[in-house]
């Protein structure tokens, strides 16, 4: 059997069991267990999280998938690649970090009419920004590597386990909401943690500054024209 079709089981494995979990969640606990304004609050800060990583990528997602065919022939060409996947977000991530605070009061005032807890919790919005990040273009150099399935399977079910478990057990009154909302935060960030424990054990996570000669500065022009293209359409 193909790697693409073993792939395509797996994933449509994953796609089941995570609209099962995603139905306990979202329709069987979240009305339940928190009340309305809570709802909205995690849910706004999800929702500005995917729209703020859609910048503070600086196109790197999408460039990943594009370029790495022009950096898989040797190991230190892909691990430049790897190089360029940490730094390049990291530095939109730098940029937003700084935005954030300039424009928090005005960030506060926008969103606080549609959720009167995010003024309290809007803080918790520059983690979740990071670790949303991470695992989007680190997913993307493991799809890079004809992995579709390791992204999938946390995405779409590990993480909507943890949620699950959360919920239960901020039902049974075994913490705060303050304490939920930080137990929320770092369930996402169990993504990109492993996806790197992934990397590792795969003997994938290394890292190579790449070397800019003439042939390198063509290819990285390219790179930044495509990436900021993408950039603006997302």
């Amino acid at each position: 059997m193909g790697v693409i079709i073993r792939q395509s089981i797996k994933n449509t494995i994953i796609s089941y069991v995570g609209v099962a979990l995603g139905f306990i969640s979202t329709i069987l606990l979240y009305p339940v267990v928190l009340e309305t304004p809570q709802i909205g609050l995690t849910q706004l800060l999800i929702s500005v999280s995917m729209v703020a990583t859609q910048f503070a990528h600086l196109g790197m997602k999408n460039t990943i998938i594009r370029y790495f065919p022009y950096f898989r022939d040797t190991r230190v060409d892909k691990y430049g690649l790897l190089f360029l996947t940490i730094v390049v977000p990291f530095a939109g991530f730098l940029i937003f970090s700084i935005l954030f605070f300039l424009f928090d009061d005005q960030l506060i005032r926008f969103f606080s009419d549609r959720s009167n807890l995010f003024e309290q919790y809007y803080l918790y919005l520059l983690p979740l920004v990071g670790v949303v990040l991470y695992f989007e273009v680190l997913n993307s150099y493991i799809r890079a590597l004809q992995d579709s399935v390791t992204g999938s399977f946390l995405n779409e079910v590990l993480l909507r386990f943890f949620i699950v478990v959360l919920l239960i057990l901020y039902w049974f009154g075994l913490f705060n909401f303050r304490w939920f909302m930080v137990f929320f935060v770092v369930a996402y960030s169990t993504q990109p943690m492993a996806l790197l424990f992934y990397l590792f054990m795969k003997g994938e996570l290394s890292f190579n500054i790449p070397f800019l000669n003439g042939k390198n500065r063509k290819l990285a022009k390219e790179m930044v024209s495509y990436g900021s293209f993408t950039m603006l359409g997302g």
